[in-house]
């Protein structure tokens, strides 16, 4: 028999896909971070809360499982990045994890398209170079 951590993962992957396969475009082919994520599976899925206790750590924890590379390898159509920034929410320092599926063949080319992730990118390719070693 799973393990409820796994059976708990599933649960939320399945529900993170199927959200994800909806014709609304305000759920795919765009980046959004896992505050969000928590929030939509939340209010589609309003049992989550009774079923297990539900919170955001779960989409940090069971999303990057079945996200890929920026490369065309990535069959899934996931991709997942994160940072250590401020919340967009209640502005707290936290790591925030951002997703994307592309579903509408906009496949991002790299993390440009997700314009927190490019920022944090850039701001750690500058941080690279100018720190001495």
């Amino acid at each position: 028999m799973p393990s409820r951590s796994k059976i708990n993962a599933t649960i939320v992957i399945k529900s993170w896909l199927q959200i994800t396969d909806e014709l609304s475009e305000d759920y795919h082919d765009r980046w959004i971070c896992d505050e969000s994520w928590f929030r939509i599976i939340g209010s589609k899925y309003p049992n989550f809360t009774s079923s297990f206790d539900f919170k955001r750590k779960h989409i940090a924890l069971f999303l990057p499982e079945i996200a890929g590379g920026f490369n065309i390898l990535n069959k899934s159509g996931v991709y997942h990045k994160s940072f250590k920034t401020n919340c967009p929410y209640n502005g707290k320092r936290r790591v925030v994890h951002y997703f994307y599926r592309h579903k509408l063949g906009l496949r991002p080319d790299d993390i440009s398209s997700c314009p927190p992730c490019a920022f944090f990118s850039r701001n750690n390719q500058l941080r690279l170079v100018l720190l001495p070693f």
